[in-house]
């Protein structure tokens, strides 16, 4: 049987396997989930396996999973730097910038955010937004923080 290092089902799974609430830890399912970054290869989603690691740590632990660090924040860059060359036809992509956009936001990379609110466009029913009472209340106010607070060079519009 063919080994598959960059396989996103596979690597999901060991996302799971390596999380605290199974067999591993925050620090080694982050671990795990920054080499995936390190090492996607171009046109590959593989880097989004880091937003579905801090969403995992958003659901149990809130808002310390938020990416403060200018390493976690890099980071955030890095996934986004990736996924913009993920093929647009990709089924996988729409929920990586939703989660993305999410984490950029709560990262203060308002910019970043905005970039994956404009790819995104105005469809808002996947995770995060969807876990709120309200989604598109979640969605709008998330996306407005971004188009106010971003200071790209051109007006911040959607």
């Amino acid at each position: 049987m063919p080994v598959l290092p960059n396989h996103y089902a596979g690597h999901m799974q060991a996302l799971q396997y390596w999380c605290a609430k199974w067999y591993g830890s925050d620090k080694l399912m982050l671990q795990f989930a920054e080499r995936a970054v390190r090492h996607t290869p171009v046109g590959s989603p593989l880097a989004g396996i880091h937003v579905h690691a801090l969403y995992e740590l958003t659901e149990r632990s809130g808002a310390s999973a938020v990416p403060a660090s200018g390493t976690a924040k890099k980071l955030l860059e890095d996934v986004a730097r990736s996924l913009s060359t993920v093929p647009d036809d990709d089924e996988r992509l729409p929920r990586l910038r939703h989660l993305l956009a999410y984490y950029l936001v709560k990262a203060g990379q308002y910019d970043a955010a905005l970039e994956q609110f404009r790819l995104l466009g105005p469809w808002c029913g996947a995770a995060p937004w969807t876990e709120e009472d309200d989604p598109v209340a979640a969605f709008d106010l998330a996306r407005g923080t971004a188009a106010k607070k971003a200071k790209g060079d051109r007006p911040a519009r959607l």
